[in-house]
């Protein structure tokens, strides 16, 4: 634990309590925050006193030790009520206390206090390189400042996934992150648009990335991908786009299953860019119901094959205005799904 100073708290009175509590004294690491934060540190200069470092220290004790003893847990998030935010009650964190000898990053929705809805990580640090998995999943968090983690170059599986109350999130400060893993703000349901210029480095889109979120409508600097060359499974499945750029994707080689899976409201798409694409996958742009017109089909040159369905349950969608002939790998498969399609 840090106390604010040596004279803040007794130390016998912390191992008392913790005696009450019924762990083990021996658990506790005392130090002292004057010792160890800098006046000059971002969460003193956002009006956040040394004395909310003990909240900070009882969260990482809480996940080290005692994550899963619900008592505890109510009584030291008592202590965290006390004086611990700023008046609009947004919990500002040091970044690197919740970095591992890694620079991992591991910050679940059970540390976050009852009634905190707004989370600031803040102090960032070139030793924060990663988030672990399961990064806020599932939290009730509404807004979010990721400046501390602006350093990272790797994002675990289900980064704020689920996170439903979760309005939108600034992806900006994300600018060296090369590996993203799967279920990225997969079901966060409420954001409506996001910005991914931040994410040049980034060579492979893994599985269900952006996928599920309901009111996603727009899809800002999609050039942030373009070094792509895989997409992996429901890449912005279930979204409300109406129209995606997919010039940007020159690079990209494969498609996994399900790109751009129910999207209903999107209503035109060209593929010219896609002409290093040699596997599309199951269930590609399938219901799709407002679809009307697939551009540059012949990007498509060599892709050499084509998951079923294909372009399945696309109501709207006219008779696609190029001949696929010659097209040696494909042309059967695609000219299958056209006739399954258009067959009256």
């Amino acid at each position: 634990l840090f106390l604010a100073t040596p004279d803040s708290l007794a130390k016998d009175a912390i191992v008392a309590a913790a005696e009450e509590w019924l762990v083990d004294a021996a658990l506790l690491e005392i130090s002292y925050a004057s010792d160890l934060i800098s006046p000059s540190s971002t969460l003193l200069s956002k009006g956040v006193s040394a004395d909310s470092q003990l909240t900070v220290s009882l969260l990482r004790w809480i996940k080290k030790e005692i994550l899963t003893d619900t008592s505890i847990r109510e009584k030291i998030g008592k202590l965290i009520e006390k004086g611990s935010f700023g008046p609009d009650r947004v919990l500002s964190l040091d970044t690197p206390t919740f970095a591992d000898d890694a620079g991992c990053v591991d910050f679940r929705k059970e540390l976050i206090p009852e009634g905190v809805f707004s989370i600031c990580f803040a102090n960032p640090s070139p030793s924060v390189t990663s988030t672990a998995p399961y990064f806020l999943s599932d939290s009730s968090v509404t807004n979010i400042d990721l400046l501390g983690l602006q350093s990272i170059t790797s994002v675990g599986n289900k980064f704020l996934s689920g996170s439903r109350s979760l309005k939108a999130v600034d992806l900006s400060c994300l600018r060296n992150v090369s590996s993203i893993g799967d279920s990225f703000l997969t079901g966060c349901s409420l954001i409506q648009s996001v910005d991914l210029g931040a994410f040049e480095k980034v060579t492979c889109v893994n599985h269900y990335f952006l996928s599920e979120c309901s009111c996603l409508e727009t899809i800002s600097n999609i050039s942030g991908l373009r070094n792509a060359k895989s997409i992996g499974r429901s890449f912005l499945g279930y979204s409300s786009i109406t129209s995606i750029d997919l010039s940007v994707f020159t690079q990209l080689e494969s498609i996994s299953d399900a790109f751009l899976y129910t999207c209903k409201r999107l209503e035109n798409i060209d593929v010219g860019a896609f002409t290093k694409v040699t596997r599309i996958d199951d269930h590609f742009l399938s219901f799709c119901f407002s679809l009307k017109t697939i551009s540059n089909i012949s990007g498509l040159v060599n892709v050499e094959s084509i998951g079923a369905p294909f372009l399945f349950a696309c109501k709207c969608l006219t008779p696609i205005d190029a001949s696929v002939q010659g097209y040696e790998c494909l042309s059967k498969e695609l000219k299958g799904a056209l006739e399954r399609k258009f067959k009256k």
